[in-house]
């Protein structure tokens, strides 16, 4: 049941981080996936220029920078609930 028994290891990279880790991963590869792996956001450096870099994505997306990814970044949605929701939570915590 959820995520017993998978060992220390696991258990030791989420500690004190629940939600962070899957976040962090959905993050990049959405930033990769709009901008075809021109832009990368490395989370091992924090989340402080997270907001100017996706600001950065978008500015460069609506002057047709990335016209063939077929992401629109303006438009991107999160939704959750139970875990989802500490999810987005944790999301508009770091961008702001």
């Amino acid at each position: 049941m959820g995520a017993s028994n998978y060992g220390h290891q696991f258990e030791s990279c989420i500690y004190k981080r629940l939600g962070c880790i899957e976040l962090e991963d959905q993050i990049e590869g959405l930033i990769y996936l709009i901008t075809q792996g021109k832009h990368e956001f490395n989370f091992q450096n924090g989340y402080n220029n997270l907001g100017q870099i996706w600001d950065n994505i978008v500015k460069e997306f609506k002057n047709g920078e990335w016209n063939q990814s077929r992401i629109d970044p303006t438009r991107v949605s999160i939704y959750g609930w139970s875990y989802g929701k500490l999810m987005i939570q944790f999301f508009y915590a770091i961008l702001s």
